[in-house]
This record gives structure tokens, sequence and C-alpha cells, in this order.
């Protein structure tokens, strides 16, 4: 869920993932992109952000390793890394 953020303050520039956003003025947190770090929430003068826990099944697991994110990464978005990544 996307939440709404009354002003702007430090929240859009702590965040390391880009996941505040604007549209026409209003700031919302795209839970897509947010990792839940948290420097919005304690940046926000008006709290008018708060953490909300995501379902079981949404939540992605680690990659075992650097390699496996890099394959996971480049299957996700159609691009051929194999010969930049061994097997």
């Amino acid at each position: 869920m996307e939440n709404r953020i009354r002003e702007k303050a430090l929240a859009d520039e702590r965040c390391q993932v880009g996941a505040v956003e604007t549209s026409d003025g209003v700031y919302r947190v795209n839970s897509e992109r947010c990792i839940g770090f948290g420097l919005c929430i304690s940046t926000c003068p008006t709290e008018a952000i708060r953490m909300e826990r995501r379902s079981p099944e949404s939540i992605v697991a680690p990659p075992h390793t650097e390699y496996d994110w890099y394959r996971e990464r480049a299957r996700i978005r159609g691009i051929d890394y194999s010969k930049y990544i061994p097997d």
C-alpha cells in the first residue's frame, strides 16, 4: 500500500532506493521499491509514514550468492548475462 506523505521534508532524500515518489505535489512511498530500511520514517516531521508488515507470500528470500542475484535480475529484465557470469 502506498502511504501519503504530507510534507516532503528529508524523507525522499534519505531513501536509498528511491521509493519515495511525488506526483502533483503529493509524496508517496512505493511499496514495490521499498526495502523497509526506515530512514524516511525517522526523518518525517509529521509522522505520516509507518511500516506495514508484508504478507509472507510477498516476501522474496535473498539469493544465496551474489551471482544468483545477478542471474535473477537478468532473468527478470530479459537480459542475457551468461557471458558475464560463470555457471
